[in-house]
């Protein structure tokens, strides 16, 4: 394949293909507290820290209440005391984008991360 190419050059986009099949996996999964993920939305709202995104004034009655809650220091880091300064309202977007810019920068880095990505998007 030269440079030019896509990898989806040569598959068949017509072509049926099997997904779906189950596989079982262990994982960790770290305990969030809902009195403090509340203490949270009640501080700082149900819009996006970042974009500002509002999920009830594009989705209406669906979207009332509805943001997801971030740690600015991760729990997987270290299992640690929180408060509602560590955490911070985003939308589903920048909640992922905050996680891939994380894998770009140091842990003492992670308290800037909001603002890194806020730049990033008035570009």
């Amino acid at each position: 394949m030269n440079a030019t190419q896509s990898p989806l050059d040569d598959f068949n986009t017509e072509a049926k293909v099997p997904e779906g099949k189950t596989r079982a996996f262990f994982t960790y999964r770290y305990e969030r507290s809902p009195k403090l993920r509340a203490a949270v939305l009640n501080k700082f709202g149900y819009k996006c820290a970042v974009c500002g995104f509002d999920f009830e004034k594009i989705y209406g009655q669906l979207g009332k209440n509805f943001i997801e809650v971030h740690h600015m220091v991760p729990v997987s880091e270290k299992e640690r005391e929180n408060d509602v300064n560590n955490l911070r309202p985003l939308c589903s977007n920048c909640h992922r984008m905050i996680h891939r810019l994380y894998s770009r920068l140091e842990a003492e880095e992670y308290a800037g991360a909001i603002d890194l990505l806020k730049s990033a998007i008035s570009k």
